[in-house]
Formats: structure tokens, sequence, C-alpha cells
């Protein structure tokens, strides 16, 4: 418990909260919203095309969206909002009376995060067991687990933050970790930020408090996946993790055979023929944060199936040269997005996947022609 708490709170109940959008509260200036400000995208939003990529789209028969709809500007905010409930580690907000912020309920479950969804759709969050008094910063968000989910769609949140905010704050509020990698990112990004002082309050799956005042940044990752340069640029630009040795030299193959989802069937083929052009293979999971930001920013080629690891592409110099194999019916262009704002020389070879669909495509095996992936370099 943090030592602002007490182990009462103004929101006795636990009344059914009817799910709201954020962009909803901002309309209608809605409570317990009490102001917000836009973060505009101010980069520019031409994107060059892929050499390979588009011959390997239309071995698929598949059209390349950007080039009919170029991805338009992300639109981050910054959110003001006073008297609220917030519930478990994933940050899920409501009023503890009428209302539950629907945005925040993304990558959730009931079961995880303890809330209950009623028969007509309303939400219960339950009754919170203490209280935050003063106004505190929320880093808490669905799916931490997932490396991209945390880094870029969490803790890259931080770049909204002013000094004003600063003076502010009375805390932050941080999920419970369970990987070293989570540690050492909220470390690096709270010293960054200059926030590294302020007391945090600890979210577990089963925490629900009362709040006196939530400051809570939002939209650094968009709902196509695609990043605000800002919340790039922060991540890439922060003091911490500081860089490790970089021992993997300038052309890298990010290996995902450990990996318990999307399984690239012929992987020992392609790392080999990788390996035989000069190519070291990396296992990120094996990495330290340190270690990784050192590996890309002195990466020169990089060669990955798709997968949260790319996130490191922030750190990449400008004009590396990357290369992503991407399932044929998954089509999930945030990191080609990442690339394009960091200014990296991106193309993909499409693999052949067993899912039908993109949430299939998702978890499901897929195999890539490894003479394509060569064609690439």
């Amino acid at each position: 418990m943090s030592e602002t708490a007490t182990p009462h709170s103004s929101h006795t109940a636990s009344p059914s909260a009817v799910p709201v959008r954020f962009a909803a509260l901002m309309q209608q200036r809605l409570s317990p919203l009490r102001d917000f400000v836009a973060i505009p995208d101010g980069s520019p939003q031409g994107f060059p095309p892929m050499l390979f990529g588009e011959q390997s789209l239309a071995l698929f028969g598949v059209t390349d969206e950007w080039l009919r709809a170029p991805p338009t500007p992300v639109q981050a905010w910054k959110l003001d909002m006073e008297d609220v409930v917030v519930r478990s580690a994933s940050g899920v907000i409501g009023n503890g009376r009428s209302l539950v912020v629907e945005d925040s309920l993304d990558h959730t479950t009931p079961k995880a995060d303890g809330y209950k969804i009623l028969h007509d759709g309303a939400i219960d969050l339950g009754a919170p067991t203490e209280r935050l008094a003063g106004c505190w910063l929320s880093l808490l968000l669905g799916n931490s687990d997932n490396y991209f989910h945390f880094v870029l769609m969490n803790l890259a949140r931080l770049f909204v933050i002013d000094a004003k905010d600063k003076r502010s704050l009375s805390g932050v509020l941080v999920p419970k970790t369970r990987f070293d990698w989570q540690r050492e990112w909220i470390d690096g990004v709270l010293a960054a930020a200059g926030l590294s002082g302020l007391p945090r309050h600890v979210m577990s799956g089963a925490s629900c408090v009362s709040i006196e005042r939530l400051s809570v940044p939002w939209g650094a990752v968009d709902a196509r996946g695609y990043c605000h340069p800002g919340a790039a640029a922060f991540i890439a630009g922060s003091d911490g993790p500081e860089c490790g040795d970089a021992a993997a030299g300038d052309r890298i193959y990010v290996d995902r055979r450990e990996s318990p989802i999307r399984p690239l069937e012929n992987e020992d083929e392609l790392a080999q023929a990788l390996a035989d052009r000069g190519f070291a293979t990396v296992r990120l999971e094996r990495m330290s944060v340190a270690e990784q930001r050192a590996c890309f920013a002195h990466a020169a080629v990089i060669v990955a199936p798709h997968g949260a690891g790319l996130t490191n592409l922030v750190f990449c110099r400008r004009g590396a040269r990357v290369i992503e194999v991407m399932p044929h019916t998954l089509l999930n262009w945030c990191y080609r997005r990442l690339a394009a704002i960091r200014r990296l020389d991106y193309d993909c070879v499409l693999s052949r996947s067993g899912g039908r669909t993109a949430p299939e495509a998702t978890v499901s095996a897929h195999r890539v022609a490894v003479d394509h992936v060569l064609a690439c370099l």
C-alpha cells in the first residue's frame, strides 16, 4: 500500500457501469473527465513503397493497403480525470457509479482483472479497498507481458508529460511485474522522464482503488498498432536502460524458435541460410533490455519474423535495413509504421500462414520461401 493511501474509499458500493469510450467523454465533456489536451502527430505522412515486398504481396494476390490509403496521423491525448476507480494492473477506469472507460478494457479479461460482465453488458468493477489522495499518473495497461504493448503502448505514453504535469503529481501507478525486463524498463523510463523520485503504487490483478485525481496519457499507439512519433522518440532517446555490450554484429536474425505462438516451420533452414551469409542469430528473450538496445543500435541489417522483438527498431540508426517475415493473412503493419517514422529502410517477405484470418494467423504456424528472403537482402 502507498504511504498516501487510506483504507477507506468514497465509493462504498459497486454498482454496475456502462462502457463509454474516451472519445465520448471528450466530445460530451462527461464526468469523470476534467480536462484533456491533444498531442498531434506532426511527422510527414508520406511513406516509401517496399521494393521486394510489393512483389511478395502480388505473389499472394494481396494489395498493399498503404498504396491505396497511406496511414493517417496518430492522435495522442493527455487526460485529467477526477474521483475515479481504477481496477487491476491493467488500469481499468470507472467512476464507481455509472460508467467504465471502454478503452481501458482492451486486452483485459474478467478472470485476470477481477471485474464482472453482467447479463446486460454492464461492468461491475467491485468496491475499492483504499483511496489515494492527490494526483496519480497511470502507467497501467492490459497485456503487459507483451513487449510491444508494455514498451510502446504503455511506457512510451510518458512522452506527453511536461514540467507542469510533473509538479502536480503525487505518485505513479505501476503494474506488478513478472519479468526482469519489465522492472528494467519501468526504472529506466521513469528516470528519463524525471519521475523516479515519486512514490509508486503497485497494482496487481486483485487491486481496486479510488483516486482523487488521475492523469492518463493515452494514444501512444492507435487501434491499428501505429505508433505516435513522439512516443517512439521518447523511448529511443530515454536514458535507460543503457546500452550493454553489442556482440552480435551488424547483420542480425531475430530467432523466434522459443516462442509459444506463430512458429515459423522452416526457421532452422532460414537461420542457417542467413548464417551462411554472415548473419548472427539473436534470441532476445535471453538478453537484457540493455543488450537488446545495443544489438539493434549497432545493426545495419535486421531480418525477423513478425513479433514483439521488433519493438527494438526504435533503437536502430537511420537507414538500417529491416526485412520482416509477415504471415500472409496477418498483414499487421505496426513495425512498418515504426520503421517509417524512425527513417529505416523497411521491406517484407510474406510467408504462408495456416491461419485463414488475421486472428488465426496471430497464433498459427507459417512457412516462408527462404530464397525470397535471400533475394530481399
